[in-house]
């Protein structure tokens, strides 16, 4: 035991919630990693939607949160954690595939929506009514993967993060479609309920996450 590292003394169950696009794409791996590097350690993701988060977080379900939203609730402690950006995307052979476009060339263009809660959605939203798109909701799915094979269907225009097209963009399933003036950089927030303090299994898994991924708040 005298000669034991920090690393093997490092165990328990971290309960950390995630909203979906950080969820999926960032810190499942994270995750993967942290547990091969600390092996009597378990880390329970929960993946749902940036408000369930909060919510987690609240009833003290969940130690740490990552979301894609804004989270105004003063019993929470937030802290910017990464970058993201979002991309306005379409089938490959819809007219405004590729295209620069005005925000009025949007108006009749139905859309294939995140569900209420969501951060990427709410994000959009308000970038875009600043602009007085008013994007008309055709479809609504509750994830990334759905969003996009309905838009691979023609079923219209989809908004989500760039961490989630990439692989279609590259194989050309998807296109691009770039609005003018609409700002779709974003930040993801790492929050704790400000009435707990971090277990040291907490406290090393976002020391963790930060070099693993790079994080630049």
């Amino acid at each position: 035991h005298l000669f034991s590292s920090p690393e093997a003394e490092l165990s328990g169950t971290l309960n950390v919630a995630a909203s979906s696009t950080i969820g999926n794409y960032l810190l499942a791996k994270s995750t993967v990693a942290f547990c091969q590097q600390y092996t009597s350690s378990m880390v329970d993701l929960n993946i749902n939607n940036t408000q369930a988060v909060i919510n987690a977080v609240l009833e003290f379900r969940a130690e740490v949160g990552f979301i894609e939203g804004q989270c105004l609730d003063s019993r929470i402690a937030v802290e910017a954690w990464h970058k993201d950006c979002l991309l306005i995307f379409c089938h490959p052979a819809h007219p405004l595939a590729g295209k620069t476009v005005t925000p009025n060339q949007l108006a009749d263009q139905p859309w294939v929506m995140r569900e209420e809660g969501s951060g990427t959605r709410d994000y959009f939203v308000n970038a875009a009514n600043m602009l007085d798109m008013q994007p008309q909701e055709k479809f609504r799915f509750s994830t990334p993967d759905a969003i996009k094979q309905a838009v691979k269907q023609g079923a219209g225009l989809g908004v989500l993060s760039e961490l989630t097209l990439e692989k279609e963009i590259s194989r050309k399933e998807l296109a691009v479609v770039n609005v003018e003036g609409l700002l779709l950089e974003r930040k993801f927030y790492r929050i704790h309920h400000k009435s707990r303090n971090f277990t040291a299994i907490g406290a090393a898994f976002i020391a963790f996450c930060q070099d693993f991924l790079n994080t630049d708040s």
